[in-house]
């Protein structure tokens, strides 16, 4: 019977054809264990190691590795327990393990393989006996440190952080491997060995063993370790038990400062992510309880010979190396954030979330390396989404705008940095598709009044859900009143022999002005709103009013507007994201000969968007003043032929701070329409022909700081200027084809239009549609 300052080890049985014994890391109380040592003369087995999955091709990182680095070779797909947990991840963005040093408290190492040649630390050495040297006899401790760090040389297998330093601490008591009872590792030799391990600047120390509770020598050394930031790795246990050995719950103690790992295994016949029969389970340690591959793990022996092992004791430099690749990539981690990231990353096993027996789930490092918690800009607090924001429909696809965004720098919730290409959280205004809107739009417009007043109203079938003014209110027969309900309108009066005044609700500022002196609000088309008075983007409740004065030939115009945008992002109408937009309006016109001219200029103010595009903090773009100029002709040629054409430019200061946009340039923007009409075709009818480019940007930049380093010694970020021309690549061209007449007391109306690249976006498809529409009165 061992005292209670002893632990004993039982070492993992190699599998020689289809015959295997339980691994390291025994059951409870004070007994001993055999170590079992492949048999005399057996070859070198060759099942394949079972695997979660087949090898995957490498996952895209914030960092992509060099192009003449490939990491998914022979070998890897080779190393079992690296492939189970996607070390590739972590290889493609750097991280190796190298200048991590790595303790295994074991029976030694084989110094002559050339599998750690060059990496063994100067301070390894024999604890438990005298003389002896740290060379492996037994072959424990060498298959140990193969899984954890073999080299990267096309031989054999590669440890999973086979860049990492090894530090063997030989801690198995002199003579006992070579006894029936196995090797036997002294509490206090192990707790010699932990003080060795932390000051030689160890960050990792696997233990692959187990056993009865630590002494006090033990506990205090565990503590002192985890005290100067190291993270300890130990065997659940091979007993197929409901908790793991009393050794590997010191996890739970308050010693452990939650840098102490329970490495317990998956892997079976069936299914490789199945907690492994003979492995301990989490119990009462699920807190601090993490599984990796430990059944058919590919390593070899003292004597260089290849077998495939089975027990917790592979499970846990599994563990070891993940830890060991997640230092070396982000040397900011402090330990306890290292195991939490662990943790945190795991695939989920068995019940969801921590459960007794799979505790905090599967080691995999797909989720380890990429951001975890909330992000933000390195070098601020600004936060960063995969939604920065999306881009108004005059900026179209605004594809240089993504190439200034690639390459920036973000810090995850544990302050790690990462490269990532923000152009992908960065999307165009989704296309609009106005047959489908005017088809299920059941409005229908009328209209009353002479030269003295004038009223125009969009009416729709009544609904409890209408908040809009029925049309009882306003005098209109109460029958159709109670069937109908205005949802927009304007209405416009003369106050003397010069001056009028309109009020609207639901138009702008420019189309109420428009209609003042002539024009029909809603037009003849389907395709979209006016390009000659349309932003670009929707606006939603608008109030408007204006007043028209006529002044010898000239008739001038004064109109103002309010109206909220919103966040075209989301769906329906979203008060926490809308921002108001704010419009004053003056337009002059007359007719010149039989030419009837319009000019007009604008200001549009708007709070929170820029021509209709939305940012998050990490652009910083705050509001926008737009200035427009409008020229309108209509030329009537006679025989009811009418032609009609105008432009819209566009000047635009964007308002930025706090983000990656530090200035906006020059923002232009640009709308035309080419109209031909004809009354009487054929009679009672008309048809009308529009080819019209709604607003878009046609020149202008903005000047980006864009993070590209970060420092961990000195957390210093270092900014790249950027400029990113807005133009957009594609170009919106709207051609439309209406025709109407009366019939049966109605009017029908058809239409054919055809949209070139909605949306000013190059990758989309054509819009075609056509529709015949029958409307009449009541």
């Amino acid at each position: 019977m061992l005292s209670s300052s002893k632990v004993r080890m039982r070492a993992a049985t190699a599998l020689a054809g289809a015959v295997f014994l339980t691994a390291c890391g025994g059951g409870g109380g004070g007994g001993t264990a055999t170590i079992p040592t492949p048999p005399a003369g057996s070859a070198t087995p060759t099942p394949t190691p079972v695997v979660l999955a087949p090898t995957p091709a490498p996952t895209p990182t914030p960092t992509p590795t060099p192009a003449s680095i490939n990491y998914n070779t022979t070998e890897y797909t080779r190393s079992s327990g690296a492939v189970h947990m996607n070390a590739i991840t972590a290889y493609n963005r750097g991280a190796t393990g190298a200048g991590v040093t790595v303790a295994v408290l074991d029976s030694g190492v084989d110094t002559d393989s050339a599998e750690f040649s060059g990496r063994i630390h100067t301070a390894s050495q024999d604890i438990a006996g005298s003389g002896r040297g740290i060379d492996d006899s037994d072959g424990h401790g060498t298959s140990v440190a193969a899984t954890l760090l073999a080299a990267r040389n096309d031989n054999a297998i590669q440890g999973a952080a086979f860049g990492a330093t090894l530090l063997a601490l030989r801690t198995d008591t002199v003579g006992s491997c070579g006894s029936t009872d196995g090797c036997q590792h002294s509490d206090n030799s192990l707790a010699r060995a932990i003080d060795v391990a932390v000051t030689s600047g160890a960050r990792v120390i696997n233990m692959s063993l187990g056993g009865s509770s630590a002494n006090a020598n033990l506990r205090n050394a565990i503590a002192r370790a985890t005290t100067a930031g190291a993270i300890v790795v130990i065997s659940a246990g091979n007993d197929g038990a409901a908790q793991p050995d009393p050794l590997a719950l010191i996890a739970t103690d308050m010693v452990a400062r939650n840098q102490v790992i329970i490495a317990g295994s998956v892997g079976t016949a069936l299914d490789p992510a199945a907690m492994s029969s003979f492995s301990n389970k989490a119990g009462t340690g699920a807190a601090r309880y993490l599984a990796a591959l430990g059944y058919r793990v590919r390593s070899f022996d003292n004597t260089g010979q290849s077998f495939l092992y089975s027990g917790t004791s592979y499970a846990a430099p599994q563990v070891s190396a993940a830890a060991a690749l997640l230092i070396s990539a982000f040397p900011n981690l402090t330990a306890a954030q290292v195991v939490e990231l662990l943790f945190t990353s795991a695939t989920d096993g068995g019940v969801a979330g921590t459960d007794p027996d799979f505790g905090r789930g599967i080691l995999s490092l797909t989720r380890a390396f990429q951001p975890i918690g909330g992000t933000s800009l390195a070098g601020s607090a600004i936060p960063v989404t995969d939604d920065n924001g999306i881009l108004g429909g005059a900026f179209g696809d605004g594809v240089q705008l993504g190439s200034a965004l690639q390459g920036a720098v973000i810090l995850d919730g544990f302050d790690r940095a990462f490269a990532i290409d923000l152009a992908g959280t960065i999307a165009a205004a989704p296309v609009q598709r106005p047959l489908a809107g005017r088809l299920a739009d059941r409005t229908r417009g009328v209209g009353v009044g002479g030269d003295n007043g004038y009223l125009f109203l969009n009416i729709a079938p009544a609904t409890s859900t209408r908040p809009w003014v029925g049309l009882a209110q306003i005098g209109v027969d109460s029958q159709a009143g109670d069937r109908m309900q205005a949802t927009s309108g304007l209405i416009a009066s003369r106050l003397d022999a010069t001056t009028r005044m309109g009020v609207a609700v639901g138009y702008g500022a420019e189309t109420l002005l428009g209609s003042m002196t002539g024009g029909n609000p809603d037009g003849a088309f389907i395709t979209g709103a006016d390009p000659l008075t349309a932003a670009g983007f929707a606006a939603h409740d608008r109030t408007s009013t204006a007043f028209t004065r006529q002044a010898g030939r000239w008739s001038l115009g004064f109109a103002a507007s309010h109206a909220r945008a919103n966040d075209p992002r989301r769906f329906g109408f979203d008060r926490q994201r809308e921002g108001s937009v704010d419009t004053v309006a003056i337009e002059a016109a007359r007719r010149v000969g039989p030419v009837e001219l319009r000019l007009g200029v604008s200001q549009m103010n708007e709070s929170d968007s820029v021509l209709g595009s939305w940012s998050g903090p990490a652009l910083g773009l705050q509001g926008a003043r737009t200035r427009f100029a409008n020229i309108h002709a209509k030329l009537p040629l006679g025989s009811g032929f009418i032609l009609g054409a105008g432009a819209r430019q566009g000047w635009t200061n964007a308002e930025t701070g706090g983000g990656l946009v530090t200035r906006a340039d020059g923002i232009r923007s640009f709308g035309f329409q080419f109209d031909v009409a004809k009354e009487r075709l054929f009679g009672g009818d008309r048809f009308d022909l529009r080819i019209a480019q709604p607003l878009r940007v046609s020149g202008g930049s903005l000047q980006l700081a864009v993070p590209v380093d970060y420092d961990y010694a000195t957390l210093a970020t270092r900014f790249e200027n950027r400029s990113a021309n807005l133009t957009p690549s594609g170009r919106e061209l709207d051609v439309e084809a209406a025709y109407s007449v009366t019939l049966l007391g109605g009017e029908v109306g058809t239409h054919v239009y055809w949209r070139n690249e909605p949306g000013h976006v190059a990758a989309r498809r054509d819009d075609l549609g056509a529709a015949l529409r029958y409307r009449v009165g009541f």
